[in-house]
């Protein structure tokens, strides 16, 4: 059996099929009573999918650990993101290299360990605009 369809109406499958496929690359969104998250970034595709979706999130952080003389992705990160009051918004081990949050206009202090050593950064959060940042555990100690 011949199928008859136009061309116009072939494009559009398959362009939709596309589009429903690489959004089915973004891992889930953990809804949290102070913020929004997304964690991930483990194999091409997802990384790639997260670090498009990261330009519409207040504040993407990058994990990664120098080996040698290039820096790898990591996970396993132990994260915690406190408010201005220093209140815990966020404290757990991250399952990937690339961990994206939605956050209120505000100040943070960021706390990250991987492998015993610890990172602190401060953060503000400004409406409207969206943060980079990227953590990185040099093999040196």
């Amino acid at each position: 059996m011949k199928l008859n369809i136009p061309r116009k109406s072939m494009l559009v499958l398959v362009l939709a099929a596309f589009s429903i496929q690489s959004f089915s690359q973004l891992p889930e969104v953990q809804a949290r009573p102070e913020m929004s998250c997304m964690m991930g970034g483990v194999g091409s595709d997802e990384s790639r999918a997260l670090r498009a979706e990261s330009k519409k999130w207040p504040l993407n952080i990058e994990f990664s650990e120098r080996l040698g003389s290039k820096d790898a992705w990591i996970s396993g990160v132990q994260l915690k993101i406190m408010d201005a009051k220093k209140n815990t918004l966020f404290e757990e081990s991250c399952n990937g290299p690339i961990f994206l949050a939605k956050l209120a206009p505000g100040t943070y202090d960021i706390v990250a360990s991987y492998q015993g050593i610890e990172k602190k950064r401060q953060i503000k959060i400004e409406d409207g605009k969206s943060q980079r940042i990227s953590m990185n555990w040099s093999n040196k100690k």
